[in-house]
């Protein structure tokens, strides 16, 4: 005579479908409507667990990332006229809270020589054969020779001069610049600033070709950068500056007024972060509450957290709403909560108590599905002095 198998009398595996599915084969036949455990979560619960876990591994990086940032002690730098005064970021984080007056009254600024206006086409005045001209700069005296062809235009002897400066890399380039249809021969130094490598001169040793082009004539001087800070004069070769650690500028326009160099706590960069994580925790208690098959220890759990955090929580500015879902408020109270350190005190609380279980769920949520094992092998709920009661009641984790 044949016994019919009941679905409790087929015990799932978790931890092991296969040994569940062979142990129903080897049962009587059960009626179609009784499927095994294996392929009722294969057709039922895939997408709960899939829902579950990804809300709860958002809420786990989240968390995490609120820790690890530093975004309490973050500090915004701002410039009241960039366009004078342009922030430049280097790496590194500024120290403190603290602000600059500064006013710029001159740009650092590059020597550079400007040649004569020379018709591109015409053939080039100066003579042929090999001349040289030499450039000093930085102590040092370079010398340039060129081979002028008969019949070369001004133009391609330019070019020629060009090439010989730019591939001799001595701290300066060579352009052909085209003003009004004619052809100017430019040599501008690569450092800025009154200093040996800013500064150069230009003469021929054989032939004309500096007198001929005119490059030795300097259309801007080198010049330091002069600007005042907070009532102190200062000069500088270049336009970069660093008014303090982490705190760097770069002088770009002479400004009428003084530009305010501020640095302060950034509370925003903290909301940003603290709304992400209310908004993935608040997710992850949707997702418990709809994908859990009727099992609400998760829910409970996270339930009993907002209850055992809900001071601490107000105090901040963080409430929960009718929805049952946590909030930023009270803008006034976060923003004191973060300047006073409570808000770090806080979240540091938030990831010992909350951390570990969410990441527990976010790397096995299939164990906190219904019919979820719940011995030490399986079992991605807390075990030991954390682990629930039989009943399924919620354990105190907040003692």
């Amino acid at each position: 005579m044949s016994m019919r198998v009941t679905p409790q009398q087929i015990h799932f595996n978790a931890v092991n479908p296969e040994k569940s599915l062979k142990a129903s084969q080897t049962a009587v036949k059960a009626p179609r409507q009784l499927m095994t455990q294996g392929n009722f979560i294969k057709s039922r619960d895939m997408k709960n667990v899939s829902m579950l876990g990804g809300a709860a591994r958002n809420a786990a990086d989240t968390l995490g990332a609120m820790n690890r940032r530093g975004i309490y002690k973050n500090l915004k730098t701002e410039s009241s006229d960039p366009s004078s005064v342009e922030l430049k970021f280097t790496g590194v984080p500024p120290e403190k809270e603290c602000s600059f007056s500064l006013t710029v009254d001159e740009l650092a600024a590059a020597q550079k020589n400007e040649g004569e206006r020379l018709v591109k086409s015409s053939e080039y005045a100066g003579g042929t054969g090999r001349q040289t001209f030499g450039v000093e700069i930085d102590g040092e005296k370079h010398y340039f020779e060129v081979d002028v062809k008969k019949g070369e235009t001004n133009k391609e002897v330019m070019q020629k001069i060009t090439d010989a400066v730019n591939k001799g890399g001595i701290g300066i380039t060579a352009r052909i610049s085209d003003k009004g249809g004619a052809a100017v021969l430019e040599l501008e130094a690569e450092n800025t600033g009154e200093r040996p490598a800013g500064e150069f001169t230009v003469s021929d040793v054989t032939g004309t070709l500096a007198a001929e082009t005119g490059i030795s004539n300097v259309a801007v001087k080198a010049r330091d950068a002069v600007y005042t800070v907070d009532g102190r004069k200062h000069t500088s070769h270049i336009n970069d500056i660093s008014l303090a650690t982490g705190v760097d500028v770069t002088l770009k326009n002479i400004s009428k007024n003084a530009v305010e160099i501020s640095v302060k706590n950034d509370p925003q960069a903290a909301a940003d972060a603290t709304r992400s994580f209310l908004d993935a925790f608040n997710d992850l208690l949707t997702a418990a509450e709809e994908n859990t098959n009727g099992d609400p220890w998760l829910s409970q759990f996270l339930n009993e957290f907002i209850n055992s955090f809900s001071d601490a929580l107000e105090q901040a500015g963080i409430t929960k709403g009718a929805d049952g879902r946590l909030a930023i408020t009270d803008s006034l109270k976060f923003s004191d909560a973060y300047k006073n350190g409570e808000l770090e005190k806080l979240f540091a609380q938030i990831n010992d108590r909350l951390g570990q279980t969410i990441g527990k769920v976010a790397d096995n949520p299939s164990a906190f599905m219904d019919n979820a094992p719940k011995d030490a092998s399986g079992d991605a709920r807390p075990t030991g002095a954390e682990a629930p009661a039989e009943d399924n009641k919620l354990f105190n984790i907040f003692s």
